[in-house]
């Protein structure tokens, strides 16, 4: 059987995430653990909620997952924007400033 032959379920979502809690938190652990890394992002608290979500509600443990990855997909477009300033820009040269 393929995987295009069967549609997802909520019980098959379910089981997945069982299977993948423990490797989940161990892959995110040492970017929590890295200076910098959580950025305020609060993936620490998402990897804890998704961690203690119940495992026989779909909704929490969705809802958990996708609030993690959306954190750790924000941290990971940070750190490969560089570091922005707010200093202003002086005028170009030949511009009239108002």
């Amino acid at each position: 059987m393929h995987l295009s032959d069967t549609r997802p379920t909520s019980a098959s979502y379910l089981k997945y995430v069982q299977k993948i809690r423990e490797g989940v938190s161990a892959s995110v652990k040492p970017v929590i653990d890295t200076a910098g890394a959580d950025r305020k992002l609060g993936i620490a608290s998402a990897l804890d909620t998704f961690s203690r979500a119940d495992v026989r509600s779909f909704g929490a443990v969705f809802a958990a997952h996708v609030t993690l990855l959306n954190r750790l997909d924000v941290a990971a477009t940070l750190s490969r924007q560089p570091e922005r300033t707010l200093t202003a820009r002086a005028p170009r040269a030949g511009r009239q400033s108002a």
